[in-house]
Parts: structure tokens; sequence; C-alpha cells
């Protein structure tokens, strides 16, 4: 009996912790090509690096999610046979997700910073510091509406908010803000700005985290 609850708690992450680890290795195998692939087109560098991001946190970023989530989609917990609660479960499952695509985020992010600005350029350490948070809360609020929408309209839910994040999402329209792809794209100064301080945009991403969370959880009976 030990032996199968310790499975149990086992299985779960296990099974999360391993789609997040293809799905990170596809993001950064993406990456590395798209970011390649504008360095050798030229432009000027800031165009480059602007390009690079863009491409990796809004669309990159929302298909890593939409895998990783596809891929845990079948993770149970055997815990829940011997009444275990079914939030807390689910939570702990997918626990990785939580604080494994922002730190995936912000190390591809750190890796298009300093491939493409190069390691001497003098506001790299500035652009580090303003960037990463930016890859962080986009990571975090991409990865909760993904989990919420896989609960509540399963895979093919999955494959809708793709679409919809990677067309709607990168429009030049004051509509995207909408979704969390605009309020990234201000506070990167890509595309059409947003007619408030970008300081509202941080705020936002916060509140789509929190919103996506809550609506994950709501959909899970206690």
């Amino acid at each position: 009996m030990a032996r199968l609850i310790a499975r149990g708690c086992e299985r779960g992450p296990h099974v999360t912790g391993r789609s997040l680890y293809r799905t990170s290795l596809a993001g950064a195998l993406l990456t590395v090509a798209i970011t390649g692939g504008l360095l050798t087109d030229g432009g000027s560098t800031r165009a480059v690096t602007d390009q690079a991001l863009s491409a990796l946190l809004l669309a990159t970023l929302p298909l890593m999610a939409c895998l990783a989530v596809w891929g845990a989609g079948g993770a149970e917990d055997s815990l829940l046979a011997f009444g275990g609660n079914r939030r807390w479960s689910i939570a702990r499952q997918s626990a990785a997700f939580l604080w494994g695509l922002p730190l995936v985020s912000s190390l591809l992010a750190a890796l298009v910073l300093v491939w493409t600005r190069g390691a001497k350029d003098p506001r790299l350490v500035d652009d580090l510091v303003v960037t990463l948070p930016v890859a962080t809360m986009a990571a975090l609020a991409t990865i909760c509406a993904f989990l919420a929408v896989g609960q509540w309209f399963g895979r093919p839910g999955l494959v809708v908010l793709s679409l919809v994040w990677l067309t709607f999402g990168q429009a030049d329209l004051l509509l995207a803000a909408a979704l969390p792809g605009g309020h990234v794209r201000h506070l990167l100064g890509v595309g059409m700005a947003l007619p408030f301080d970008p300081a509202w945009s941080m705020a936002a991403l916060w509140g789509f985290s929190l919103f996506g969370f809550a609506a994950w959880m709501l959909r899970v009976p206690p």
C-alpha cells in the first residue's frame, strides 16, 4: 500500500516534468533557428533583437505552453482513489509548469539578448534587467491561460487558444490588449503602443496570471 501511494505521488509530477523537458528543448531549438535566421538576414542589431524577442514571447512561448499542457494531459494521481484533494493534486502535478516555463522563457530571452547584442554591449545589462521580468510574467500568464483552457475545454481548446494567441495576440489593434500578447508588445516597445503607461501592462500580466489560475482551479472539483 505504501509503495502504491508513493508511486501515485511521483507519477503525475514525473509526467509533467517530462512534458516540460521535451517542450523546453523544442522551444530552445526553435528560438535558436529563428534568431539565427534573423541574424543571417542582417539589419540593425536593435531590430533583430526586437524581432527575435517578439518571436520568442509571442509565438514560441504559446506553442510551448500548448505542447506542455497537451503532453501532460494524461497525467493521473492515484492518491485521488484514497480521498486526496483534487485541486491540491492537480496543482502539485502542474507545479513544474508554473515555475519551469517562466524560467525557460527567461533563459531563452537572455540567450537572445546576449546573442544578438553581444556580451560587450554597454546596454546589455540594462536590457536584461528590463526584459527578464517581462519574459517571466509573459510565461506565467501564458501557462495559466493554457492550463485553464485545457481544464475547461480539453485539447481542442488548446488548439483554438494557440491560434488566437498567434493571430489576434500579435495584431496591431487596441483590442489585442485583451490578451497578454498585446501587453508584452507594449512592454517590449514593439508594434502599436497601447495608450497607457507600460507599468499598467505589467500589472495586466499579473492580472491575467491570477485570473487564469483562478479559472483553472474553479474547474477542478474539490
